[in-house]
């Protein structure tokens, strides 16, 4: 997505509330990636909350685990 920030909120513009699939939990979790390095903190920490909160029943599925990287950088990075 290099240079293609936009293109890809664009792609991830109407994303479903419902976390219970894999699939949304993947597509949640690039949102919030390009808002945070597209300088939308809260909107990237708003995403990556749920993310990080996704269906514990999973056990370690890593885009929660890494996901918990991305909310500290977000979080440091909004002043908190």
């Amino acid at each position: 997505m290099l240079g293609r920030t936009r293109e890809g909120l664009e792609l991830s513009r109407d994303l479903p509330e419902d976390m219970t699939s894999t699939s949304a939990v993947e597509w949640r979790f690039g949102r919030a990636v390009l808002r945070t390095w597209g300088d939308d903190l809260p909107g990237g920490i708003a995403d990556m909350r749920l993310v990080t909160g996704a269906r514990r029943s999973w056990g370690a599925y890593r885009a929660r685990i890494i996901g918990l990287g991305h909310l500290a950088e977000a979080t440091y990075r909004a002043g908190a």
